[in-house]
Formats: C-alpha cells, sequence, structure tokens
C-alpha cells in the first residue's frame, strides 16, 4: 500500500472523522491511526478536543463466480468489479445535521439593547465636540464648588453653635479663624469670653481686647529681660539658618545702648561657615561701637576658647555679652548635640530665634527639636512677613514652656524690635489690617 494514499482527518466524534473520509476518499476507507489532538484557540487558550484518524482507501474486492460460470481456462483474464461507493448524499445531509445540532446546543451570548441615548450618534462632529464640552464645564464646576468649599474658612458660629453669643465675640472668633487658629482653640476663647459675661452680669462694663488679653495671659507667657548693675549676661541666640539671628542681635543691642549710654557691650561670633556673616556682625559691631570677636576654631578647642573669651570679658566689667552661633539644622541630631556641646557655659543663657512667616509645623519642630538646648526663651523675627499668626496660640503649650521674649517686625536696626506685652499680641489679632 503506498503511504502517499494515506491521509488524516478531523472532528469532533470519530463517527464524523469516518464520514469526512468516506466523502474526501469516495470509497471504502480503511482506519490504520486514532488519536486524540486539540485544534483552534486564542494564543494557546480556549483549544477544543477532537478525534484525529489516519485513512487510506481499501483493496477493491474480487466478487466470487459460480462455479457453472467459471473458466477453467488459465488464460482467461479475470473481470474486476468494484463495490459501490458509498452513498456521498447522505454523508453529506449527516453532516449538515450533526453540525447544525451542535451549534443549537452551544450557549448563545446575550444581547441586551442599548440605551437610545447610546445609540443616538449625533448629527455632526460640533454636535459631538459641544456635549463632551458642556460635560468638562459641569464636572470642572462641580470640583471648583468642592474645592472653595474645603479652602473656604470654617464659620465658628455654623460650626460651634456661637450664634447666641454677643456680636463683638462672634466677631472676634470670626478673626481667629482668619488667623488660622485652630477650631478647638476659636469655640475654647469665645466660650471662656461668654462665661467671663455671664457672672459679671448685664451691668458690667466691659471691653472685647481686654477680655481677649485675659485669655492670651492664660495661653502664652511673656517674659522680659533683666538687667542688673554690675552683673555680666550673656546671650546666645540659637535656630535654623535663616531665622535672623544676627540681625536680631545688632537690633537688642542698639536698642539697649540707645537706652543705656554707659552699657558696655561686646559680640562673640561662632558664625564663621556662613558666607557674610562675620562680615556682617563686624559692620553692626563697627556703627554701633561695639567691639566683635571671631572664634574660628573646631571642637573641642572652640568650646574652651568660647569659655575664656567669656571669662575674660566678664572680668573686663562688660554687661551684655551676646554670641551669634551658626543654624543648625533640627533634624539633624548631630549638629544639635554639636551646638549643646560649644555652648555649655554657665553664665551662658540660649534664647531660640523662630520666624514668624514659616510653616506651624516647621515651627512647632523647632520648638521641640532646640529643647535640648534647654532655651530660656524664644525669639519671633519677621513679623512683618505676614499677617497670620495663629501659630502663636495653636502652639501656646510650647510658649508656656520656652516664653516669648522679644519679637522683630522689619530691617531697621534701630526701630524695628519689641520687647512685647500681652497687649502687643492682642493687636496683632484685633488690626483691621490683618484682615485683608
Amino acid at each position: 500500500m503506498n503511504e502517499s494514499n494515506h491521509q488524516t482527518f478531523s472532528a469532533p466524534t470519530y463517527s464524523e472523522a469516518q464520514l469526512k473520509a468516506s466523502l474526501a476518499f469516495n470509497c471504502r476507507i480503511k482506519v490504520i491511526g486514532r488519536r486524540e489532538v486539540k485544534k483552534g484557540g486564542f494564543f494557546g487558550f480556549f483549544r477544543r478536543r477532537e478525534i484525529e484518524i489516519t485513512v487510506t482507501p481499501e483493496k477493491p474486492v474480487e466478487p466470487t463466480k459460480p462455479e457453472s460460470s467459471r473458466v477453467k481456462s488459465e488464460k482467461e483474464k479475470p473481470v474486476i468489479v468494484c463495490q459501490a461507493p458509498p452513498d456521498l448524499e447522505n454523508i453529506k445531509k449527516i453532516l449538515k445535521l450533526v453540525d447544525k445540532g451542535r451549534k443549537n446546543s452551544e450557549p448563545k451570548p446575550e444581547i441586551k439593547e442599548k440605551p437610545d441615548a447610546l445609540l443616538k450618534e449625533p448629527h455632526s462632529k460640533s454636535e459631538a465636540l459641544e456635549g463632551i464640552g458642556d460635560q468638562v464645564s459641569s464636572i470642572k464646576k462641580k470640583l471648583d464648588d468642592l474645592q472653595n468649599s474645603v479652602l473656604a474658612p470654617e464659620n465658628p458660629e455654623s460650626r460651634f453653635g456661637l450664634d447666641t453669643l454677643p456680636l463683638e465675640v462672634r466677631q472676634l472668633g470670626e478673626k481667629l479663624t482668619l488667623h488660622r487658629v485652630k477650631p478647638e482653640k476659636v469655640q475654647k476663647i469665645c466660650a471662656n469670653i461668654a462665661e467671663t459675661l455671664k457672672k459679671r452680669g448685664n451691668s458690667f462694663s466691659w471691653s472685647l481686647s481686654e477680655l481677649f488679653k485675659e485669655e492670651l495671659q492664660n495661653l502664652v507667657s511673656i517674659k522680659n529681660f533683666e538687667l542688673y548693675q554690675g552683673q555680666c549676661q550673656v546671650i546666645s541666640l540659637i535656630g535654623p539658618t535663616g531665622t535672623g539671628k544676627t540681625s536680631t542681635i545688632a537690633k537688642m543691642a542698639a536698642k539697649w545702648k540707645l537706652s543705656h549710654e554707659n552699657l558696655k557691650i561686646v559680640f562673640i561670633t561662632l558664625d564663621t561657615y556662613r558666607i557674610g556673616a562675620t562680615e556682617q556682625l563686624l559692620k553692626h559691631g563697627e556703627i554701633l561701637g561695639i567691639p566683635v570677636e571671631v572664634i574660628d576654631c573646631d571642637l573641642p578647642e572652640r568650646e574652651k576658647m568660647t569659655k575664656e573669651k567669656v571669662r575674660k570679658y566678664c572680668q573686663d566689667g562688660y554687661n551684655l555679652i551676646f554670641i551669634d552661633t551658626p543654624g543648625r539644622s533640627p533634624n539633624d541630631p548631630h549638629e544639635i548635640t554639636s551646638m549643646c556641646e560649644e555652648l555649655a557655659i554657665p553664665e551662658l543663657s540660649n534664647f531660640l530665634v523662630l520666624t514668624a512667616g514659616s510653616k506651624e509645623a516647621d515651627q512647632e519642630n523647632i520648638l521641640k527639636k532646640f529643647s535640648r538646648a534647654n532655651p530660656k526663651g524664644c525669639i519671633i523675627t519677621k513679623l512683618d512677613e505676614t499677617k497670620k499668626f495663629g501659630f502663636l496660640i495653636n502652639l501656646s503649650e510650647a510658649f508656656r514652656t520656652i516664653p516669648i521674649y522679644c519679637l522683630t517686625n522689619g530691617q531697621e536696626i534701630h526701630k524695628d524690635l519689641v520687647f512685647p506685652s500681652h497687649n502687643n499680641l492682642t493687636g496683632l489679632f484685633l488690626s483691621e489690617k490683618d484682615d485683608e
């Protein structure tokens, strides 16, 4: 048998494969091989199982002749008669019926009707773009409304029910909110003032600024520098870079020198890292007639030399010794430790310098990290660079531990420095220009 007559056919079932082979050969077939295969699919998935057969046409069969009709002569050639081929029409009909039955048995996907709005097509591209533009405008409006509701200052009256309080107290709540005082502190201050008015009665003649000042006195601690005749005081200004330590030293020295002509003052600078820092202090000293001592060496030599200079100037009868230190990062424990070591002088008082315009979270972090140096007080600089003073109340717990000693509010050395009182703090919150 010639192998070229071998052919393979596959179908979901063995019977269908036989029918396909019979239809192809148009004669009787002989199955010489059978196996299961997988076909079709998508990237190796969803392949179907089929039966594959290898077939070859069967040999023609020589029919049997009756004895009477046999030719005994060996020279007579036999007549070959093939069997009738299979009924091709019936095979085709059977295969069609099988395919039809298989298709009807398969689950059909559910077809859902689309809404009219989706089926409707725009008459033109301009209409489609116009529809998209309307949707974008609607979304933008909703986002703007949401942003305004988030950024709009809270109304203390609606949030805390302050609408029953006197008008002036409600207005104070609004001012404190504009200064970014925390809502719970606004509520407490207004409630305390309302309770005070209730206790003192209707006949009590009261001033809102005085009542608010009483609240600030309970919240924020303020102290004043005290100068004693014949006593040498050593003041060191510490804090991050850029807080205005050098300028503040010059302002404090100028203010005291103008009010006390015989006061002996000296500047000592340890800030030899920042470009121009030494030159700046030397210039201030020249203008004010104050000597400047520059200490430029590394630890531990710098600590030793600083102590020697402080002792020398105290013995020479100086009343005030200002020490200007380099800026330190509150997030670097090594720098804070180094600063504490070089300022370990018994006579020295550290004052932390804080800028008013910094973020409240940064201010809180600075107060916390520099507390390792045991600052005696706090100096708040650059009040002219902000209109929001809520941090004074929000960080009141820290300011009770580190009292406020000094405020600066400008660049002029002889003028822009205040040794504050609670009247000054009250004015910061109640000033009309700060509400703009």
